[in-house]
């Protein structure tokens, strides 16, 4: 049972069957540091966001030794060990391609800690600091050449169209 509605809380007074439930359970969401820090003792952590359930999506898995992202069909949400990408602007497939490449594995390598077994952190934090050229500053070959390889799951052919776009990394 989730107290958002979208982005917003739900008036949890409007919901006697949502309230009697949390209620029921107030030690659970009460624990959670979120929940002390608001007057709103019902909150979870992440409120939902139905707009990305009307658009592609390229999510990658948060812990993962390389990126392996994936294109998800509009109408499906995305988990929350999930990190998701939406763009108007890059091919997703493209932007798949180069999110599993080595020069976008190396920067995320150098910004965040690593887990057990050389696992990387795929978060937001930290994909925010990785450097990718503009969409429209990648040749067409390179971007064709990133699409095909994510479409194939080629990791040595996202590798050589990356790093023409890298050559100084």
């Amino acid at each position: 049972m989730s107290p958002w509605a979208g982005r917003a809380l739900v008036p949890i007074d409007e919901y006697p069957l949502l309230r009697r439930f949390y209620e029921a359970h107030r030690d659970q969401p009460m624990s959670r540091n979120v929940a002390k820090r608001s007057t709103h003792w019902w909150r979870t952590t992440d409120s939902s966001n139905p707009s990305l359930m009307e658009q592609d999506l390229l999510v990658v898995q948060d812990l993962k030794l390389h990126a392996h992202p994936v294109r998800v069909p509009r109408g499906f949400y995305p988990h929350h060990g999930l990190t998701w990408f939406i763009s108007t602007e890059w091919d997703l497939d493209a932007l798949g391609g180069l999110l599993m490449s080595v020069p976008i594995g190396k920067q995320v390598a150098a910004h965040c800690v690593r887990m057990r077994g050389g696992t990387l952190r795929f978060q937001p934090t930290v994909l925010r600091t990785v450097h990718i050229p503009a969409p429209d500053q990648v040749p067409a070959e390179a971007s064709s050449e990133l699409a095909a390889a994510f479409r194939l799951h080629d990791r040595k052919r996202a590798n050589v169209a990356a790093w023409k776009l890298f050559p100084t990394l």
